[in-house]
């Protein structure tokens, strides 16, 4: 990710790359500017993954070559009133892994939990085997 490159939110606004800082914990954050005039701040791995907020693991983990590395990652969308729940302002106010979402609702994620309409939400072989069991539950 770069300055000016394009992010989309849940709600299918696009945002803007505006620039990129440290935080106080030394992890890279991006500045994304949204159409109505509001700004977020994301967690951003400068190997162009997303690490947990919580436990900082990589939810996105590529090779040495950038290619993304099977049964590894964690890229899904939960509705969002699981992600409030869990204590996050909106779906691109952080990422968790499953291990960390489930640990902040103090439950296992159900079927139920997932944005059915998002693409991102369908079992596949990069998803950790976790990830698939609550897509298929």
């Amino acid at each position: 990710m770069r300055v000016g490159d394009e992010i989309e939110r849940g709600d299918g606004a696009t945002g803007r790359v505006e620039r990129f800082y440290t935080d106080n914990l030394g992890r890279p954050i991006a500045v994304v500017h949204w159409p109505d005039g509001s700004h977020t701040d994301h967690p951003f791995a400068g190997d162009g993954g997303w690490p947990c907020n919580d436990c900082g693991a990589e939810t996105t983990p590529c090779d040495a070559d950038g290619e993304p590395i099977e049964g590894q990652w964690e890229k899904y969308y939960v509705r969002p009133e699981v992600w409030e729940e869990a204590g996050l302002q909106s779906p691109l106010g952080g990422y968790l892994c499953i291990g960390c979402l489930e640990g902040r609702l103090g439950r296992k994620l159900a079927k139920g939990d997932f944005d059915p309409d998002h693409p991102d939400n369908e079992p596949c072989s990069l998803y950790s085997a976790r990830l698939n069991e609550r897509l298929e539950a």
